[in-house]
């Protein structure tokens, strides 16, 4: 579905806005708080972890060395599948600006992306660019550890071969 989008296409998609009407309908089924500078709203591994719309806080969402993935300015949310699929999350979500936010329940979530139609439409296509983008930046991290590999002087001509091992490193 994605796989024809270049990079700043997924990312387009990845932070799209909502819907003053898809935020009613979550405003409806979630909890609206202020949140403090520096407040966790989920960590790493966190089994139950709700979906996030800034509504006037900024938000970083950073792995677990730290390094940010995103920043959730307001009227942008958190999520990704993982969220629909009952995955534990894959990062923090942290509060760098102060202010208000709308916390929905993942079953919440998940109920809405199955019964309400403007609500998939929606989130389905960002969680998926979400999706494809984290898969994108895990495999620029892989690291090819090529050894040049000697077999016995009768097995190979006057030419020597070299194989290719794959490490993750």
């Amino acid at each position: 579905m994605f796989e024809d989008l270049n990079y700043e296409e997924l990312k387009r998609r990845a932070n799209a806005r909502l819907p003053e009407r898809v935020v009613a309908t979550l405003e409806a089924h979630g909890e609206r708080r202020s949140v403090a500078e520096g407040e966790l709203l989920y960590g790493v591994d966190d089994r139950q972890y709700p979906f996030v719309y800034a509504i006037s806080a900024t938000l970083q969402i950073r792995d677990p060395d730290g390094l940010v993935l995103g920043v959730m300015e307001p009227g942008q949310f958190t999520g990704e599948l993982s969220l629909l699929l009952g995955q534990t999350a894959f990062a923090d979500c942290i509060t760098v600006k102060a202010g208000e936010v709308l916390l929905v329940a993942p079953e919440a979530i998940t109920e809405l992306v199955q019964v309400d139609p403007e609500v998939s439409d929606v989130l389905l296509p960002a969680f998926a660019a979400r999706r494809l983008l984290l898969i994108e930046r895990q495999q620029g991290t892989l690291t090819l550890v090529v050894t040049k590999a000697r077999l016995p002087s009768s097995e190979y001509s006057s030419t020597p071969s070299a194989t290719a091992s794959v490490s993750l490193a």
